[in-house]
Parts: structure tokens; C-alpha cells; sequence
């Protein structure tokens, strides 16, 4: 699931995806309702390290259970990137994603989280993108995914600065329609 945020960590757009894998309409969680599909045992966990988050303006990456649209919970990863205006590289928020943790994961016994790298945030679309612009902001996810895995920094610089198009590109339009 794709999301987007400003610099005050308000929730701008999150993908459709929210809505079938959460049961909560993705109109309903902007601001910073998202939370409340947090397990209740790692809410106060998740909203500490999110503002942290703001306030160094790193990449992170962060691992704790989300409610599903059955009631029960799921362990899932969530890491983004920095979002910055040009020219003056002003910090605007974040941009990226929520991926479910698969069998193949060993499964944590509480949630962690790491500032300053979104390496373990190996994003796979896991669903159809719902319009172009999602499509977009997968492949330049997953490519970005990739050149971090493989430390190619100059690649890495190159696709961060397409997620800030991406991610103004998602907002503007989660903007529009609310």
C-alpha cells in the first residue's frame, strides 16, 4: 500500500489497497486516523517513532501489527522517504509504503523500527495499482527498493527525487477529490 504524508505527519493519501486489507474506507484514516487500525499494544510505540520521524526527517522503516478487515492482526513493515521541494530542499513530508510481512518472515516479538534507511522496506506490489499515478509510484518504489539494496547511491539520489513528484503527484490528487 502506497501513502503519502506532509511535514506535520497528516495523512494525504493512502492506496486502495487500505480499504479491502483493513476494512476501513481510506477517506476515513487521512489525518492521522491510520492509527487507530495499529494493535493497541503497539499504538503508543508507532505514534512515538512517527513523530521522531518528523523531527529528524530521515528515512525509516518501522515493523508493528495492523488490524485486518477480519478482526485480526498482521505483522507489517512500513518505511518511507523523505519528501523535499525543489530547490531549496525543504523538507514536505513522506512518501511510501505498508507491505504485509509474508510466511517466509521471521516474525518479530515486538515492533522495531530503524531511522535513517528504508532498506527493509523490500517493496513488492502485492495488488493492482488503481490509477496510472499508483503504477508510477510502484515501479519508482520498487526500482528505489533496488538501488538501495544494492548501495548504488547515485541511482538512489536520482529516484528519490521522482518519489517527491510521485508523492505531490498522489497528494495533490487525494486533495482534489476530498
Amino acid at each position: 500500500m502506497i501513502w503519502s504524508s506532509d511535514a506535520a505527519g497528516t495523512l494525504l493519501y493512502m492506496g486502495e489497497e487500505w480499504d479491502a486489507f483493513t476494512g476501513l474506507e481510506a477517506i476515513t484514516v487521512f489525518d492521522v486516523g491510520w492509527k487507530s487500525a495499529a494493535h493497541h499494544d503497539d499504538r503508543r510505540q508507532v505514534d512515538v517513532f512517527f513523530a521522531e520521524a518528523l523531527i529528524r526527517q530521515s528515512e525509516f522503516c518501522i515493523t508493528f501489527r495492523l488490524r485486518l478487515a477480519s478482526g485480526a492482526y498482521a505483522w507489517v513493515r512500513a518505511g518511507a522517504v523523505p519528501s523535499v521541494s525543489i530547490p531549496d530542499h525543504e523538507f514536505i513530508g513522506y512518501l511510501g509504503t505498508i507491505t504485509e510481512m509474508n510466511d517466509q518472515t521471521v516474525m518479530p516479538d515486538a515492533v522495531c523500527a530503524e531511522f535513517g534507511s528504508s532498506r527493509v522496506m523490500a517493496y513488492e506490489p502485492e495488488t493492482e495499482a488503481h490509477s496510472a499515478m499508483e503504477l508510477i509510484a510502484d515501479h519508482v518504489l520498487l526500482s528505489h527498493s533496488f538501488a538501495v539494496k544494492v548501495g548504488h547511491q547515485p541511482v538512489r539520489e536520482a529516484l528519490e527525487t521522482s518519489l517527491i513528484a510521485v508523492g505531490r503527484a498522489l497528494a495533490q490528487g487525494a486533495l482534489a477529490v476530498a
